[in-house]
C-alpha cells in the first residue's frame, strides 16, 4: 500500500511538472547541454544520528562530527530554458560531504573522517525564476521522478578507507545502481541567470535540493 501510494504521488507530480511547462510559453527555447551548482540537505536522519551518536559516546572529542547533512556539488543534462522558466531532461549529479572529529584521549590523538557521496541521476526537473534579483532570477522548482545511491566511508587516523555496506547487497558485493539506488522526489530554489549574446543562449543556475525526510 505505502509503495502504491507513493507511485500515486510521483505520477501526480509528474503531470503537475509537465503541466508547468505547457502552461509557460517556451516555444523559442532551445534544447542545449546544461551545468550547475548544487546543494542539498534535509532528510538523512539515519545518517545525521549515527554521526550524532559517534558524537556522544566521545565526549573527549575537541571538534565534533556534527549532525548536518548538507552536500554540495555539480549537475549536468539537457536543457530547455528561458529567462525565467526551464525544464531538463537526464540530469546527473552528484554531490558530497565530509566530516572530521579530531581528539586526545588517554594521550593517544585520534582524527575520525566520514565521507559522504550521491549520486544518481532524475528524469526531468522542471523550474520558474519570476523573482528578479538585480541580474538574476529567483523562484523554485520541481523534480518527480529520479534514482540515487549513497555510499559512506570512514577513516580512523592513518588506516585504510573503509567503505560501509549500507544494504545486505552491499554486503555480498552487489553494489549495481538499479538494485541499490532509490526512488525519490524532490523540491528546489533556484537561482538563474540568462546569457543571450551572439545568438548564444546559456543559463546559470545554482540550486537548493530540499531531500525529503526518509531519504
Amino acid at each position: 500500500m505505502k509503495f502504491f501510494k507513493h507511485t500515486i504521488k510521483v505520477q501526480l507530480r509528474l503531470i503537475l511538472a509537465f503541466s508547468f511547462l505547457m502552461i509557460m510559453n517556451t516555444t523559442y527555447c532551445q534544447v542545449k547541454y546544461g551545468f550547475g551548482l548544487r546543494t542539498q540537505f534535509g532528510g538523512m536522519q539515519a545518517f545525521k544520528d549515527v554521526k550524532g551518536y559517534y558524537d556522544d559516546m566521545r565526549p573527549w572529542l575537541s571538534n565534533q562530527m556534527g549532525t548536518s547533512a548538507r552536500m554540495v556539488g555539480l549537475e549536468f543534462g539537457l536543457e530547455s530554458s528561458a529567462e525565467k522558466v526551464g525544464l531538463a531532461f537526464a540530469h546527473i549529479y552528484g554531490v558530497g560531504s565530509n566530516s572530521t572529529a579530531p581528539g586526545t584521549n588517554n594521550g593517544i590523538d585520534y582524527k575520525r573522517k566520514i565521507k559522504a557521496r550521491m549520486w544518481g541521476i532524475e528524469t526531468i526537473d522542471a523550474w520558474y525564476t519570476p523573482i528578479k534579483l538585480g541580474n538574476f532570477n529567483f523562484g523554485g522548482g520541481i523534480m518527480p521522478f529520479g534514482l540515487g545511491i549513497f555510499r559512506v566511508s570512514t577513516k580512523l587516523n592513518k588506516e585504510e578507507r573503509v567503505k560501509i555496506p549500507l544494504s545486505d547487497l552491499e554486503k555480498n558485493l552487489d553494489v549495481s545502481f538499479l538494485k541499490t539506488s532509490h526512488m525519490y522526489d524532490q523540491f528546489h530554489l533556484d537561482l538563474t541567470r540568462v546569457h543571450k549574446e551572439s545568438g548564444v543562449h546559456c543559463t546559470f543556475k545554482s540550486s537548493i535540493h530540499l531531500v525529503q525526510k526518509g531519504i
